[in-house]
């Protein structure tokens, strides 16, 4: 450069090219150094030392490194229900990199179940020179895919794709988080042998780790039996001899983010001895006279936030009188109901609050209903 002039700026400009191949996180350091003088060319008296008069800068890039990224589906998932890993691997063009692995930590409560699939895309197409896991290794809970060296440069960008497959043992609890991390590590020159066994390190080099998460989720039911003609949701009530009851059995599977499906339901009915067979099943349900159940089996799912209604008909046995009434709950229904116990000499009567009751009445309570 001749000169500079004052306050202003010089640009000049030149390009080089990287190696190629380039060895993963390979350090470039350019140095640059100007130096000047006081007067234009070479004058006698001139200065061309001290401050201001040179400069130094230098600017460092580095080669890039594989990139790592990690997803599963589902996302949320029961005891035992299956999930599928996915870890994508990306290899710029032109880059190598020896004794690659991929060291993936599932969380406690997760069991690795086996490799599902590996692919490589390049382009529109498969990988040119190809890349693939050569061995799986495990340690605990630590899963080991052995790429080897991936020492043959591609001329685009690669994408290797490991998935795999897991499982939510029995433990923990609905709402509990399960994060697994998976991390790319490798060397930039050639330290294992082509079949180490499990590896944890050193590694000069690693990408990662990144994060995937699933969340455990298990059924919340309930069981809500009626009768016809119940107050409210007391689920009892005063039933005549030879009067029909119709009973409903409500199955219900709660709400809420934590809420997964259920499957292989079973609801079981008691009937009690007071009333007869049942004259109606509604919703498939199959009588048992012995144990006098009536039983119902759905396979499932009961997603969360919906519920199943089963039901059936009975009549209360014309045998019965006072001496079969519930004493308990018949005190209750009086008090729901507004009812006062009188008491006279030699007897005692119940009656409404404004009239006597003199028909007698059977007082059937809603009767146990198992569910599993």
């Amino acid at each position: 450069l001749l000169s500079v002039e004052a306050g202003a700026t010089t640009t000049p400009t030149y390009s080089v090219v990287v190696d190629n191949p380039v060895i993963v996180n390979s350090v470039f350091t350019n140095n640059v150094t100007v130096a000047a003088s006081s007067m234009a060319g070479a004058v006698a008296g001139e200065r061309s030392a001290g401050f201001g008069y040179s400069a130094n800068d230098s600017e460092t890039l580095l080669a890039p490194l594989m990139s790592i990224d990690k997803s599963v589906i589902p996302a949320t998932a029961t005891i035992g229900e299956e999930v599928v890993y996915s870890i994508t691997v990306t290899v710029p063009a032109g880059m190598i990199m020896y004794d690659a692995s991929i060291l993936d930590v599932l969380p406690p409560g997760m069991i690795f179940d086996g490799l599902d699939s590996v692919s490589c895309a390049m382009g529109a197409g498969s990988c040119s020179p190809g890349i693939g896991v050569t061995h799986i290794y495990q340690s605990g809970q630590t899963t080991s895919f052995f790429l080897g060296d991936v020492d043959q440069p591609a001329t685009q960008t690669r994408t290797l794709t490991v998935a795999y497959r897991a499982h939510l043992a029995d433990s923990g609890n609905a709402g509990d988080i399960h994060t697994n991390e998976a991390t790319i590590y490798g060397n930039t020159i050639d330290l294992l042998a082509s079949d180490p066994g499990f590896t944890a390190g050193p590694f000069h080099v690693a990408t990662g780790p990144v994060e995937s998460s699933v969340r455990l989720v298990e059924p919340n039911l309930s069981v809500d039996k009626d009768v016809s003609g119940q107050i409210d949701d007391t689920d009892y009530r005063r039933a005549e001899p030879g009067q029909t009851l119709y009973y409903t059995v409500l199955v219900e599977n709660a709400s809420g983010p934590d809420v997964g499906p259920v499957y292989d339901i079973t609801v079981v009915d008691y009937l009690p001895d007071d009333v007869s067979d049942p004259s109606a099943i509604f919703g498939g349900g199959i009588w048992d006279p012995g144990p006098r159940t009536i039983t119902w089996t759905v396979p499932g799912p009961l997603a969360a936030s919906t519920s199943l209604a089963f039901s059936y008909q009975v009549t209360v046995l014309a045998s019965l009188d006072w001496s079969d009434e519930d004493p308990l709950a018949a005190e209750l229904y009086r008090k729901r109901r507004g009812w006062r116990t009188v008491t006279s000499t030699g007897s005692t009567s119940t009656r409404p609050a404004t009239s006597f009751r003199s028909n007698s009445t059977w007082l059937g309570s809603v009767t146990s209903c198992g569910l599993t």
